[in-house]
């Protein structure tokens, strides 16, 4: 006889086994068959090329066989006594003996004595078949079994089969997952398609269904989640190792389940129990399944699963044998693992903005810094588990499953100058606006999240256009904190009410991931928000940014209401804070979103790009964003330039122009201070700043408001303001437009120059050279422009997200580049010495400066572009004005400044004629006929424009 231990029973006459001494868990099963017997046969799912074409039901008293054998014998020891082979089969057949009550029990001749089996005819007569005959006769005089006589459809099971798309299988999946969710059940492992996914029946319902292990899943039969070749080998091997393990250990077994969240529809999920003892913490202890991201929020064991997992890491077991020793950290606890990444402070600050349900804006009171606070664990928005993907295919068990798919996004579209908000954005965001806005709270690091970011692997890839590789995922750290706010923890609030569901990340949990996965499942029951079962509609709101739709939106705004001067208070809500006198609003009764700046206020400007920026900008700027960022207001509009209204704006009724001018960050000095409302209540602010000596009054007013008194100077006559140039005619070529008024030239004397420099730049041999360790601003080096892949000489501006601002020297453009295209050298400073800077920055003569962003300013950049297209260009040098050259540009006998003018792109700048030179108010008269010809013609900015430009900057 033949030891042998029963690791399946497919059948009451039919079993699957291992020999008796081996513990290979890989070791093959081979199939036996009782001989001797007729059995009943089990239903089944015929299929045919994976499709289900058929279904063989059970035979009578087939379930009761193969129960009464499975009992017997399934992970026992048996003797098997060979009587020979059947081919058909490829299986041997003979007596099966196993062990009762110290006895050895034939299993052939018990199965007939009960009636669950008969003698089959014409075999070979020997003891065995006469004790068969004899179990017969008995079975037929007691009448049990098939010998009873009862009506035989008592004795056949009635099973809803897992069919593909089944509508009666689903239903009884969907019901079984609504009343015993939470619950333990029975359940009778029939199948092992992974070792995270089983097929089962579900007793006493007998429903067949897939089961997946809640927060686990087997690694993909390729290993293609792993890069490393090494573990992609281990993970193959261990994935077979798995699920040979789970075979042994459950298949055709009794097991209890915990019944948990779905990861398909159609199927159930769930943990398998034994009185305190957990399976899935089993299997991932030895490192033979992994923790599955999507349903680990929902696993019962939730904590124990993580620890198992955590052992197995640090033991460096199963799929882990290669991989580096990580250590999750939780509870604000930073990591000790030789790829730590780095940690942040715990710290106390004001909330200063709502960027979504997730995210907020602290300020920092230690170290006067914004911080951007992303809640650890939890997601605004998100699709609920009911839109669950469809089940995969028998076998197919990966870790690629969305659950929820989508979040709360905000998507711009510059095109169409929409701004689209989805999945509850706004709603989540404006459920935290009352509760954090303003308020003191406590902040405590948990983990830095590692979030994707798409690089290539060779930087001079990324910047080609040809290159057919794809992107390569790397990933930046970024804080995630939980947060306090008077004892309450908002992210809590947010998942409870339905704004957010909670997330699983390895690098980390927070402190209160219990509470928010107790908070999800209140909003689940309650259906809250996400959870209500209604489809989110995307919010579309117009952004207001260009001159083309102004008009319209003037009068839409300045539609009768109540209000100063008849001019409607529109309700707003304070979007960002461009500038201190300038912020964007969401207007929610017109669906806009518009820039408005604040009436007859100037405050300490920020500077743009090297502009070294007012005493008290910074100031400024955060106190606007603490009194006014994301505040409910009101607004009347009275005018537009540029891509800005101007008008009054009012927080709690009082004004914001009076809110600034009492803090001493702005004066009376701004645009449109003729339609300032509330002039007594300004003016008594500006006066209390005044005496109080607070803000611009101590420190220096800001750069506009010191407009009168450069004038002054240039009346005064003051050469160090204004000096004369000398207006001769010079070949330039122009290297870049900054916009319709700066630019940047070489003369024609730096062809030769430059062709000494780039020789110089050659030898050097930069492309052999290492990226820098470290690069500071303001440092002179060497960048490859993108567009040619050329080594030029530059300075960098700033750095900023792991890339570098550099200014070309040469030829006056910028772009931002990341360290692998810089180099830096001892004998650039040499260089430098020997060859300054070729480009010269110029703007051009008697021309108002006008922004890129104010109405006509891009076009005047779109015409200087075209007009400089092609041909011969001449520059002269008509005055020096505040340090800045400006020219007259040329190509051929016509002057850029009538092209741009004639188009009604531009308006001339009349304070020249200050400077009493006779040259130049004949310039600026002949220039002034041709803008009023543009104006009185509508031409270009003027059919948008109602006033004069020029005053908007006094």
């Amino acid at each position: 006889m033949t030891m042998y231990v029963v690791r399946g029973v497919p059948s009451s006459d039919t079993l699957s086994v291992v020999p008796q001494k081996t513990t290979n868990p890989l070791t093959k099963p081979t199939m036996i068959n009782v001989s001797q017997i007729e059995s009943k046969r089990l239903g089944r799912l015929i299929m045919d090329d994976g499709e289900v074409v058929d279904i063989q039901e059970d035979d009578e008293y087939a379930w009761e066989a193969r129960e009464f054998v499975r009992s017997k014998v399934i992970g026992k020891t048996i003797k098997f006594k060979k009587e020979g082979y059947i081919d058909s089969l490829a299986r041997d057949v003979g007596e099966v003996f196993y062990q009762e009550n110290g006895k050895a029990v034939n299993l052939g001749v018990t199965l007939v004595e009960k009636g669950l089996a008969v003698l089959r005819v014409g075999g070979k007569p020997n003891e065995y078949t006469k004790a068969l005959a004899v179990a017969e006769c008995e079975a037929k005089e007691a009448k049990v079994g098939v010998h009873s006589g009862d009506d035989i459809t008592e004795h056949i099971r009635h099973v809803v089969w897992d069919i593909p798309d089944s509508a009666e299988h689903d239903k009884a999946i969907t019901q079984f997952n609504k009343k015993f969710k939470g619950k333990q059940v029975s359940m009778v492992v029939e199948h092992v398609m992974t070792a995270s996914h089983v097929k089962v029946m579900i007793l006493p319902e007998m429903i067949q269904a897939s089961l997946h292990l809640g927060g686990i899943v087997s690694a993909s039969k390729t290993g293609s989640e792993f890069t490393d070749e090494k573990e992609k080998k281990n993970a193959i091997e261990v994935n077979e190792l798995a699920r040979a393990t789970v075979e042994k250990l459950i298949l055709n077994r009794d097991i209890k389940v915990v019944v948990e969240n779905p990861r398909y529809s159609g199927t159930v999920g769930g943990t398998i129990v034994s009185g305190d003892k957990v399976f899935q913490c089993e299997l991932l202890s030895k490192g033979l399944v992994k923790i599955h991201d999507q349903t680990i929020l929902g696993a019962t064991h939730r904590a124990r699963l993580k620890e198992a997992q955590a052992g197995a890491l640090a033991a460096k077991l199963g799929l882990w044998k290669f991989a580096a020793t990580k250590q999750v950290v939780t509870g604000g606890m930073s990591s000790k693992a030789e790829d730590a990444k780095p940690t942040v402070a715990d710290f106390v600050g004001t909330v200063f903005s709502i960027v979504s349900a997730d995210t907020i804006m602290v300020f920092n009171e230690a170290t006067q810094e914004e911080v951007r606070v992303n809640f650890a664990s939890i997601r605004a928005g998100g699709s609920p588990n009911s839109n669950l993907p469809k089940k995969k295919g028998d076998g197919d068990d990966t870790n690629k499953t969305q659950a929820p798919s989508t979040f709360a996004k905000m998507d711009r579209n510059n095109v169409t100058g929409t701004i689209t908000y989805s999945n509850w954005f706004l709603e989540g965001r404006d459920f935290l606006r009352p509760k954090l806005l303003g308020k003191k709270v406590k902040v405590h690091f948990e983990y830095m999240a590692m979030i994707p970011v798409n690089a290539r692997a060779d930087a001079d890839k990324s910047e080609s256009k040809d290159s057919k590789d794809p992107p390569r995922l790397e990933k930046e750290p970024r804080p995630a904190f939980t947060v306090y706010c008077d004892g309450m923890n908002p992210a809590t609030e947010v998942v409870k009410n339905g704004w957010g569901v909670v997330v699983y990340s390895k690098d980390g949990e927070s402190r209160d991931m219990e509470a928010y996965c107790d908070a999800m499942e209140k909003a689940k029951t309650d259906k809250k928000g996400l959870w209500s079962g209604k489809s989110p509609k995307p919010i579309k709101v117009n952004d207001i940014k260009s001159d083309k739709n102004a008009k319209g939106t003037l009068s839409l705004l300045q539609s009768s209401g109540p209000g100063t001067s008849g001019v409607a208070r529109l309700k707003a809500t304070v979007e960002y804070v461009l500038a201190p006198n300038r912020l964007k609003l969401y207007i929610p009764r017109e669906n806009l979103q518009v820039a408005v700046n604040q009436a007859g206020i100037c405050c300490p400007s920020l500077g743009m790009d090297n502009e070294t920026p007012d005493p008290l900008a910074k100031e400024a700027l955060a106190f606007a964003k603490k009194v006014a960022l994301q505040r409910d207001v009101e607004v009347t509009v009275d005018t537009f330039f540029g891509t800005s209204f101007i008008g009054n704006i009012f927080i709690k009724d009082k004004s914001y122009a009076a809110i600034m001018l009492e803090e001493g960050l702005a004066t009376m000095e701004g645009q449109n201070l003729s339609s300032m409302s509330h002039r007594s209540e300004t003016e008594a602010a500006e006066k209390k700043a005044k005496a109080a000596k607070k803000g611009v009054h101590s420190q220096g007013l800001p750069k506009k408001a010191l407009r009168s008194i450069e004038k002054f100077e240039k009346r005064a006559g003051g050469r160090s303001v204004f000096a004369m140039g000398d207006r001769v005619k010079v070949d330039a070529e122009i290297t870049e437009i900054i916009d319709g008024n700066r630019f940047y030239f070489q003369n024609a004397d730096c062809a030769a120059k430059m062709s000494q420099i780039v020789d110089a730049l050659n030898d050097l041999a930069l492309d052999s050279m290492s990226p820098p360790d470290s690069i500071s601003d303001h440092e002179y080096v060497a960048a490859r422009f993108s567009q040619d892949k050329k080594w030029y000489r530059a300075r960098v501006l700033r750095s900023a997200g792991g890339k570098y601002d550099v200014f070309y020297i040469d030829f006056g453009n910028r772009e931002s580049l990341p360290k692998s295209q810089i180099r830096k050298s001892p004998k650039f400073q040499e260089l430098l010495n020997k060859f300054p800077a070729q480009a010269t920055e110029g703007y051009l003569a008697f021309m108002h400066e006008l922004p890129p962003t104010e109405t006509g300013g891009m076009d005047a950049k779109y015409a200087f572009e075209d007009f400089t297209q092609g041909g011969k260009i001449t520059i002269a040098h008509e005055y020096t004005c505040l340090k800045k050259k400006y020219f007259t540009v040329r190509a051929g006998t016509r002057a850029l400044q009538e092209y741009i003018i004639n188009r009604g792109f531009g308006c001339v700048a009349l304070d020249v004629i200050e400077n009493k030179v006779d040259e130049l108010e004949k310039a600026v008269n002949h220039l002034s006929k041709l803008e009023k010809k543009a104006k009185d013609d509508r031409i270009g900015m003027w059919d948008i424009i109602r006033g004069d430009p020029r005053s908007y900057d006094e």
